[in-house]
């Protein structure tokens, strides 16, 4: 299969001939040093750097020129092609494409002054508290903004982060200068969207002029990322760095950082996440207490309806578009990372019946004249500052709050709009302003920790049973360690919490060298949201064991291949209690086994052995999305003690690929070449048994799971395989083995179809082993 079916460079939004890598976490000049070397073995230089770990690469042969119509196409196959080779390197952390960011608005004809939107979401009854105070800043990180009247007095000194000098349009790269140029393209007129986004937040209000903004009172420090065309991720996380207060490439910090940042901005990613510079540069924000307000996107009528970021990333709220009469614009993307929802508009209705289309009315400028104006203009990025002004709002009507805090209460105080409780059209619901500053002045209510359920009862079987703690409030509570006691005083009980979102807490019981019986316990919690306990039951029953047979291996296996999909080990200290955590949907099978003697074959003579639901008959067992699979328990048998018993799920004449398997455990170092010559390493340490026989685990350099094997086919020209499964791509090699040394061919899957990307294998050049295991 080629590239394009993965990378379709005829819709991938980004620039040719540049990439952002990401080298592990090192001092900064070994960093760049290291991105340097990595970039020379592509045919790449370093053209900037964005963190302390990140480098834009670029190559220097790609021009304007040369990257128009089929050239683009070309030059985009070829950043791709890189890409992937980047990412195949063991030195690079991440390789990314540089891509581009759109504004998310559609323009609309001027038209007098009509703002439905305020009171859609309560903007009069708020304004009853507060209109904004000084002291509170919002960023807006688009085109800049055009010093309109109705903007008199609100605007501060910003920064121009556009360095191409043509995307830029204003003669120059970076330069202190936010106003805003223009971003027509040959004739096309401008969208003076920074403008309109900046009037929707805070234009002056009572002035006997134009328009009011949510939060008039606030200032803004507006921030250009966007021009010709749009702009790159890379003058994008410059622009969030600066507007947050943070270093940046302009080597100037704003002398008000914003507290809201709005990004009525954004583009899809292949993969469907943010890239690793992207996240790491939203975290670093919201630590420096910016809350970032995000436009969803205006892709929700596509055939595919893919998350638009930065608004999808984690620590970015995320706000779709609804119209006059509060439903769904048509345009509005709708899915799992929507937040919050806002008015958007629509230019093709007039539902509010007052003759003119249902657009955002806001500040804007007549590029033909030269002329402050108005307009109406429509899309996500209409919605996201509605949100960014009442979040404004509430830090006016209590500067103390925090911006989670303020995430906290516009998500609490959001109208619940479609089906009851959150879903993937409108988030938690519409921002209401006025609930949303009624709550900042009272403070977040008080916060109370609960627990579900309160009362566990573990039966005779179950050894292992969770507990949700949940945060009624709005502020951070702190839990201390749990404290188990029993009511005969034995120690047959423990807890212990785990991080998460919904903290978990894992209660346990262990009934090894129990008499039968009922037994009774509790665990205490203290919190800074109040004490509660957990009531606990369990029972012994006649003849339960209580044999220590060491350190048992448990693993879930694919049934229709035998590989190994996870694995955890556990022993007679945990009650032989284990746990799978984030399985992904679908059916496995369960089996355990130990290796006493650690020589990587399991399920040998004197070693433990067992499948789910009996060893004899292994079944599979169902995983639905998102639910827990609770109360498994099967019996492990000792190998050659009871006659007859079954080496381990698969076929009975295993020895000799055992034997061929075990003479390669050890440590292969594999030398590829595609364009560049990679070297990746894969430490084997097991011989295990799936559904069709043995096969080896391990993992490679980053320590995600890798598996091995003999080659089934006949007509095949190699006896080994080997497979590296990954997010991005997976990785086949096929291969022989002479002596210490291997040869055979190199292939790229897509992690999700499994497809090859590759429709011809890459030879390999040198493969060797590294190291080798035990002699068969």
């Amino acid at each position: 299969m080629p590239l394009e079916k993965l990378w379709d460079v005829s819709r991938l939004d980004a620039l040719p001939g540049r990439i952002l890598v990401t080298t592990p976490a090192a001092p900064v000049v070994h960093a760049a040093s290291l991105a340097r070397a990595v970039g020379a073995a592509a045919g790449l230089v370093p053209c900037g750097g964005v963190t302390a770990t990140a480098t834009l690469l670029c190559d220097a042969t790609v021009t304007a020129s040369s990257t128009g119509g089929a050239g683009r196409e070309r030059a985009l196959r070829r950043t791709v092609g890189r890409v992937l080779r980047l990412r195949a390197d063991p030195r690079v952390a991440a390789a990314e494409p540089d891509y581009l960011v759109h504004p998310l608005a559609a323009a609309g004809d001027p038209l007098y002054p009509l703002q439905w939107d305020l009171p859609l979401i309560g903007v009069p009854e708020a304004w009853e508290t507060t209109t904004g105070d000084p002291a509170v800043v919002v960023a807006v990180v688009d085109t800049g903004v055009v010093p309109h009247p109705d903007l008199a007095g609100r605007l501060l000194p910003g920064y121009d982060f556009v360095r191409d000098p043509w995307r830029a349009g204003d003669g120059d790269g970076d330069d202190p200068d936010a106003t805003d140029p223009g971003d027509g393209l040959s004739g096309e007129p401008s969208s003076w969207h920074g403008t309109h986004v900046a009037g929707t937040i805070a234009a002056v209000a009572d002035n006997g002029a134009g328009i009011a903004g949510i939060a008039p009172g606030c200032r803004l420090l507006p921030v250009r990322v966007l021009g010709r065309g749009g702009g790159d991720i890379v003058d994008v996380l410059e622009g969030i760095r600066y507007a947050a207060g943070l270093p940046n490439r302009s080597g100037m910090l704003p002398d008000h950082p914003a507290a809201v940042i709005n990004l009525s901005l954004g583009g899809a990613r292949p993969g469907g996440r943010a890239t690793p510079v992207e996240q790491e540069v939203i975290d670093q924000a919201r630590a420096a207490g910016a809350l970032l307000v995000a436009s969803a996107g205006n892709n929700g009528e596509d055939p595919v309806v893919l998350p638009n970021f930065p608004a999808a990333a984690p620590g970015v709220l995320s706000v779709a578009a609804v119209d006059a009469v509060r439903e769904r614009a048509s345009y509005s993307y709708f899915g799992p990372t929507v937040d919050l929802a806002a008015p958007g508009g629509d230019m093709e209705a007039d539902r509010t019946g007052d003759g003119r289309p249902d657009g955002i009315l806001s500040t804007y400028f007549d590029g033909a004249t030269g002329e402050y104006d108005y307009a109406y203009l429509v899309g996500t990025s209409m919605a996201a500052p509605h949100v960014s002004a009442v979040a404004a709002l509430c830090l006016a009507a209590n500067p103390d709050l925090t911006a989670d805090e303020v995430e906290r209460i516009l998500l609490a105080t959001a109208v619940d709009l479609g089906p009851p409780g959150r879903d993937d059209a409108y988030g938690a619901g519409l921002v209401d302003a006025a609930a949303a500053v009624r709550m900042a002045v009272q403070g977040p209510p008080r916060t109370t920790l609960g627990v579900a359920p309160a009362v566990l009862d573990f039966g005779t079987d179950a050894s292992r049973l969770e507990v949700a703690l949940t945060n009624t409030g709005l502020t951070e509570i702190l839990v201390d360690d749990p404290v188990a006691a029993t009511s005969d005083g034995g120690a047959w009980l423990t807890a212990r919490l785990t991080p998460g979102t919904v903290t978990p807490m894992v209660v346990e019981v262990d009934r090894t060298g129990l008499a039968p019986g009922r037994y009774a316990g509790r665990v205490a919690l203290h919190s800074s949201g109040g004490d509660r306990v957990v009531e606990v039951s369990m029972e012994v029953a006649e003849g339960a064991p209580a044999a220590d047979v060491g350190v048992v291996t448990v693993r879930l296996l694919d049934p229709a291949t035998g590989r190994v999909v996870a694995r955890t080990e556990t022993n007679a200290a945990q009650g032989y209690a284990f746990a799978f955590d984030r399985v992904p949907a679908g059916s496995y099978y369960l089996t355990a086994s130990s290796d006493l003697d650690g020589d990587g074959v399991l399920c040998e003579a004197g070693e433990v052995c067992g499948a789910y639901p009996v060893q004899a008959d292994p079944a599979p067992v169902a995983v639905a999305d998102g639910a827990a699979v609770e109360g498994l328990t099967f019996t492990l048998t000792y190998q050659g003690v009871e006659a007859g018993a079954p080496a381990a799920p698969g076929p009975p004449d295993a020895t000799a690929e055992v034997e061929r398997l075990t003479a390669l455990l050890g440590t292969w170092e594999f030398t590829y070449t595609i364009v560049s010559t990679f070297t990746d390493t894969y430490t084997l340490e097991a011989v295990e048994f799936g559904g069709d026989g043995p096969f080896l685990s391990g993992s490679d350099a980053y320590g995600g799971v890798v598996v091995a094997d003999l080659v089934d086919d006949p007509t095949s020209a190699y006896d080994y395989y080997l497979y590296d499964p990954g997010s991005i791509l997976d990785q086949l090699f096929l291969f022989d083995v002479a002596g210490d040394t291997a040869v055979g061919q190199y292939w790229m899957a897509d992690p999700v179809s499994g497809d090859l990307l590759n429709s011809l294998p890459y030879a390999m050049t040198g493969l060797r082993l590294a190291g080798r295991g035990r002699a068969a």
